[in-house]
């Protein structure tokens, strides 16, 4: 009976280690490639967070969205100096704060959407701003009657809650 040869221990150790190597120049090619793709973003963000810093009663910075209307607005969530929540819209030329609790809450406009559209799944929620008012906007998708899916942007007055218009997308 012949015995089989096994590769020697080293050979396995070198392709080992040759595997985690390569496996480890493309995480970092993946993250450069990452960093890269975003930094323009970030770099908007940071300017809008600076110049809100400046501007407005803004002390702490919590995260930031971008919002494309008729301008693109950065969406800053923070605090005042006194740890109340604020919400800043930024845009070229435009500089508005809320406090969170002068308008409806995020929650309530979860609510209303889904009390009036049950069938709606809801993508997300976020502040925005829809000719001179400022609004939540409510983007979710549902199936219409022919089956078709379809999806759709609801605009919500940020100081009261009133529904100000629907966008239903095209389906081309």
């Amino acid at each position: 009976m012949r015995q089989r040869k096994r590769p020697a221990v080293g050979m396995r150790v070198k392709v080992g280690m040759t595997a985690a190597l390569v496996l480890a120049a493309i995480v970092v090619l993946l993250q450069m490639l990452y960093r890269q793709v975003h930094a323009s973003e970030w770099t908007m963000q940071d300017a809008a967070v600076k110049q809100a810093y400046e501007q407005t009663i803004l002390a702490k910075a919590e995260r930031v969205e971008p919002f494309v209307g008729e301008l693109a607005y950065e969406i800053i969530y923070g605090t005042d100096k006194l740890g109340q929540r604020i919400i800043v819209w930024m845009a070229d030329g435009d500089v508005h704060t809320e406090y969170e609790t002068d308008g409806v809450a995020e929650d309530a406009i979860v609510k209303q959407l889904r009390t009036s559209n049950p069938k709606a799944r809801l993508m997300r929620v976020s502040p925005g701003k829809l000719l001179n008012d400022y609004v939540w906007e409510a983007f979710y998708k549902q199936k219409e009657d022919d089956g078709v899916l379809r999806y759709y942007y609801n605009y919500y007055r940020f100081a009261d809650g009133e529904l100000l218009d629907t966008f239903r997308l095209s389906l081309q």
